[in-house]
């Protein structure tokens, strides 16, 4: 972590900064870097990862067509179908009744 930019910007404006890290499982990150490159490799993943709404996202931004591999769940998570249709239109017709029945879609 290089921090050495932050730091002088802080006595630049004798401001504080507040910086927060946080640690990830192992899987997840090995998972979020995979849908980075691959996204409809979310058919592949165990049920955690489908259902992992951070990872759903990910793949969804890259292709909204990876919506058909999310877990229904998420499938019927309104921020998650906007994002893959906003990619893809035709993601609309994997995301839960609910959603593809909800005209803001």
């Amino acid at each position: 972590l290089n921090v050495s930019g932050v730091t002088d910007k802080v006595r630049e404006n004798d401001a504080f900064v507040s910086i927060t890290l946080i640690r990830k499982p192992p899987l997840q990150v090995a998972w979020l870097k995979r849908v980075a490159l691959d996204a409809l490799s979310l058919a592949e993943a165990p049920d955690t990862i489908i259902q992992d709404r951070e990872i759903v996202l990910a793949a969804v931004e890259r292709d909204g067509l990876s919506l058909q591999y999310a877990a229904s769940a998420l499938r019927a998570d309104h921020q998650v179908v906007i994002c893959a249709v906003n990619n893809d239109w035709r993601a609309l017709q994997f995301a839960e009744g609910s959603q593809r029945a909800n005209r803001s879609v």
